[in-house]
């Protein structure tokens, strides 16, 4: 048995509308969710200068947006909605000129296989220019135990997961083998999909370890970037799979090229979308990396009964 961990947080809104932003995305962190509205544009002097992202996401996974911008302001708002949706959400934040504000946006399971994000900022003069960023779904399997972490800088982080048992799943173990034979096939799938090949994909080329449980997106390996930003655990089972403590540990393999030494990362277990119970840890889970590799991170630890 799994317990579920019921959110009252703000932007926790479930709406029946398949036209609302809240039935695509969610922010974690504080942020209201705006039923009903759209985003508009009436005050073209305030402007977000740049945004880092990466324009893939697993479905039902998060991914991080950082904004900069040069204006300056004790009160202002980031809005935050799916294009042709109505709702989003608002950020209440603080600009000093020079800072950049990460957002971590938590991707619905049946996200759309492309979407459109739109965000601006909104002052007391009103809302200012719209950036607009286009996302593509890379599928992931979401009806069990989902794991998933997502960081905002091109580096390397893994994504840990111990068994009761003690066993590992991780990138030199990522819960199943490739058969025999299938070289050539995995060669063109690499070349197509670079190292995050879709489970679609590859399920046909690969057995899965008894434990019925695998690492399904491993992102960036040994600084090859892809961009991603994102890696991904998957349980099929919960019924079958082991009984006990389940521990996630996050790990910066290697900070590759980059030169800003602080990660910002988010961690979180979902059960069927939902977050489950935690026996130790928060979750979501956000926290931040030094530049220090091999820095071997407990974040969260849950119990399958």
């Amino acid at each position: 048995m799994l317990r579920v961990l019921t959110l009252s947080l703000a932007f926790l809104i479930f709406m029946s509308c398949s036209e609302d932003t809240n039935n695509v995305i969610e922010i974690i962190g504080n942020a209201k969710y705006l039923s009903g509205l759209t985003l508009d544009s009436i005050n073209s002097d305030l402007k977000i200068d740049t945004i880092v992202f990466s324009n893939q996401f697993v479905n039902g996974g998060s991914s991080f947006a950082t904004l900069s911008s040069s204006q300056n302001s004790d009160s202002i708002s980031i809005n935050i909605g799916v294009k042709n949706h109505k709702g989003f959400y608002n950020i209440r934040g603080k600009l000093n000129g020079s800072g950049k504000i990460p957002i971590i946006i938590d991707f619905k399971e049946d996200a759309p296989e492309s979407l459109t994000l739109q965000i601006n900022l909104e002052n007391e003069l009103g809302q200012g220019e719209i950036k607009e960023l286009v996302y593509n779904r890379i599928n992931s399997k979401t009806n069990g135990i989902q794991i998933n972490l997502s960081w905002d800088k091109a580096n390397d982080l893994d994504l840990h997961l111990i068994t009761p048992t003690g066993k590992q799943i991780y990138y030199k173990y990522p819960g199943y083998v490739y058969k025999e034979n299938t070289k050539g096939s995995l060669d063109k799938l690499k070349k197509k999909y670079g190292s995050a090949i879709p489970i679609e994909e590859k399920i046909s080329l690969i057995v899965l370890d008894s434990l019925g449980i695998m690492l399904d997106v491993d992102s960036n390996p040994s600084c090859d970037i892809d961009g991603i930003n994102s890696e991904n655990i998957i349980i099929d089972n919960i019924e079958t799979v082991q009984k006990g403590t389940y521990t996630i540990i996050t790990n910066l393999y290697d900070q590759c090229l980059n030169d800003d030494y602080t990660t910002n990362f988010a961690v979180f277990a979902k059960y069927k979308g939902r977050f489950i119970e935690t026996k130790k840890g928060r979750n979501p889970y956000i926290g931040y990396k030094t530049g220090i590799k091999s820095d071997f991170q407990e974040v969260i630890q849950f119990e399958i009964k």
